[in-house]
């Protein structure tokens, strides 16, 4: 089976392949890196394995994140403009108000000590502590949705609506840098995941739930979560989506999703390693290539050991 691909900057996908253990060659004599990552059969992580109930009323429902043992936060905006702190049975442990220092609170994440939660009227960020004390806030230039907090850098990441790229700031709002995502993008809510090393994006126009990697620059995996899937939350092997129109959070087993394997092609030409266990699907992508088009040619092996290409 032969692929001809168009290769942009940094490291796009390329495509995806179901095979059993084998290898793979490139043509062209280019430096080639090759990924593979892992993922469930698509069957399995299409619906969703249960919900939980939301205190939120219906359509004001919006973040979601991870606080840690068995409990999240969630942020209902509009005239509610509260934060509510439940249990994975949707229990609220506490609530607060915020309607006296935030506009419309929308998604919400914390580094432990504080929330950091966005006003989406404002354009910007509130910080609280976890009494609901408003402690600052700092603005951004942009018409922000998604946020999430990374402890591996110390920083925040914001999702630009409408530019199709997320920001990455110090919790004092100080820019970092920022990460353009596909053309046509349009991210709303947004979580790290520290267990797969990558960042949950909600599509607001497909409402698709997108697994990227550290750059933002390779969509390892994508779950519908339509028609009105908005904040997005990690817990374990488990993925919230809150559905604002029912006033609950879709939840999705993402126990079969695992980190990015890389495969490395030896002078560009030959790869070394082996694709994954038999049944798993393999998304390759390219990075680093001055050429704009590249042939790769995909070799499997069968479980007698014989080498065919499809």
């Amino acid at each position: 089976m032969t692929y001809r691909f168009r290769v942009g900057l940094g490291l796009v996908l390329l495509g995806a392949v179901a095979c059993t253990s084998g290898a793979a060659m490139a043509q062209g004599g280019e430096s080639v890196q090759i990924v593979n990552e892992r993922s469930g059969a698509p069957s399995n992580l299409g619906d969703p394995v249960g919900t939980l109930p939301l205190p939120s009323p219906v359509l004001d429902g919006f973040g979601l994140t991870d606080a840690g043992s068995n409990l999240f936060w969630h942020t209902a905006f509009g005239v509610t403009d509260t934060v509510y702190l439940i249990n994975t049975n949707g229990n609220v442990v506490k609530s607060f108000s915020v309607t006296a220092n935030t506009l419309s609170a929308s998604d919400i994440t914390t580094d432990g000590t504080f929330l950091y939660i966005i006003d989406f009227d404002s354009s910007e960020v509130d910080i609280y502590d976890m009494d609901g004390v408003f402690q600052s806030s700092f603005g951004i230039p942009f018409i922000l949705t998604g946020i999430t907090y990374n402890p591996n850098t110390g920083n925040l990441y914001i999702a630009d609506v409408f530019g199709g790229t997320v920001d990455e700031r110090t919790t004092a709002g100080v820019f970092v840098t920022n990460f353009p995502l596909a053309a046509g993008a349009f991210p709303i809510g947004l979580e790290y995941d520290a267990q797969r090393d990558g960042y949950w994006i909600t599509d607001g126009t497909t409402r698709n739930v997108e697994l990227y990697n550290l750059d933002f620059t390779v969509v390892r995996q994508s779950i519908s979560a339509a028609p009105a899937g908005v904040g997005v939350a990690v817990k374990g092997d488990k993925l919230y989506v809150v559905d604002n129109a029912t006033s609950t959070a879709l939840i999705f087993d993402i126990t079969e999703f695992q980190l990015a394997v890389p495969f490395f092609l030896d002078n560009g030409t030959n790869l070394s390693g082996s694709m994954p266990t038999s049944g798993v699907a393999a998304f390759i992508g390219i990075k680093n290539m001055s050429a704009k088009n590249i042939t790769l040619t995909i070799v499997y092996t069968s479980d007698t050991g014989e080498d065919f290409t499809p």
